[in-house]
């Protein structure tokens, strides 16, 4: 029987993502919108904040994770150095919205990252249990066990720990 592994959390992190994505491009509308005004100030401000747009290259295409990292800065930028353009055009509601969304998608894509590491923690285990198994049932002959460990994971980091005792012992 084949069992899913796709998490609980995807879901939720796909309708967190889509409205992350409308609230981005309904920022972009509204800054594009303004750079259409005749009103000298208000173009001026608008056309600096698309230029900011323009110069982050932000696509709703890109992986979660870098669209996650490229918008935390984005938004950090809107807050602080574009702070007075945001809110003369009153464009604040949208960017705090926007950080909201972001932090949801970063927050729920964490907890699906830590939720794999510990199936995979699980599955190094029962690897483990089960060579075990084979001796403890009497098995003459040597048992191969094949473990893959990525580089620069917690999984490296476990594997490290388990031949360190085992020089101890």
């Amino acid at each position: 029987m084949n069992t899913s592994s796709k998490s609980l959390l995807t879901d939720e992190i796909a309708k967190a993502d889509k409205e992350r994505d409308a609230l981005y491009i309904g920022y972009k509308k509204a800054v594009d919108g303004f750079c259409a005004i005749n009103v000298a100030e208000v173009s001026k401000t608008a056309n600096i904040l698309a230029q900011h747009i323009k110069d982050y290259r932000i696509s709703i295409a890109d992986q979660l994770d870098k669209q996650t990292g490229m918008l935390m800065n984005f938004i950090a930028d809107l807050e602080t150095k574009y702070a007075p353009l945001v809110e003369s055009l009153s464009l604040t509601l949208f960017v705090t919205k926007m950080k909201e969304a972001n932090e949801r998608v970063r927050k729920l894509t964490l907890q699906r990252t830590n939720e794999r590491m510990g199936v995979t923690v699980g599955a190094m285990k029962q690897s483990r249990e089960a060579t075990d198994r084979a001796y403890r049932i009497g098995q003459k002959q040597h048992v191969m066990v094949y473990k893959f460990v990525s580089q620069g994971t917690i999984e490296e980091k476990i594997n490290d720990m388990i031949e360190d005792k085992k020089k101890l012992a």
